[in-house]
């Protein structure tokens, strides 16, 4: 799909919830850089070799890698409220995969249930209203 259709069509979404009154939050998809996570984390902390150096994601990579991604949501930005992933898991070096004996990530680029307990518990949505 053509990035700016999709980008168009996105807008049009959100603008028409607003028209009905609701507050559209859009939460960006977590950190990834190319590499499973989940496993990464399973084998890191279980008794699998581990081929990396750790689990966590190197931050230039993730930036490189959803740039296209991050840079449609700057667009929508615009216009909703958009909870940034990135500012719960990262500094400007690196993105946290395990946080407090908690797997963040599931897989490649999904949180695990847990892990999206532990991010968004805190979360004050009346913050956007």
């Amino acid at each position: 799909m053509d990035q700016q259709l999709f980008l168009d069509a996105f807008k049009n979404t959100i603008l028409t919830l607003k028209k009905l009154n609701i507050i559209p939050i859009v939460i960006s998809p977590p950190p990834k850089s190319g590499f499973d996570i989940g496993a990464c984390l399973e084998r890191q902390h279980g008794s699998a070799l581990l081929f990396r150096e750790g689990c966590d994601i190197n931050y230039a990579d993730y930036m490189e890698h959803q740039h296209l991604v991050n840079s449609t949501l700057k667009e929508v930005e615009k216009i909703a409220k958009v909870v940034w992933l990135e500012n719960y898991l990262c500094d400007k070096t690196t993105c946290k995969s395990f946080i407090d004996n908690t797997f963040i990530y599931r897989d490649e680029g999904h949180l695990s249930v847990d892990g999206a307990i532990k991010l968004l518990s805190n979360l004050d949505v009346t913050q956007f209203e």
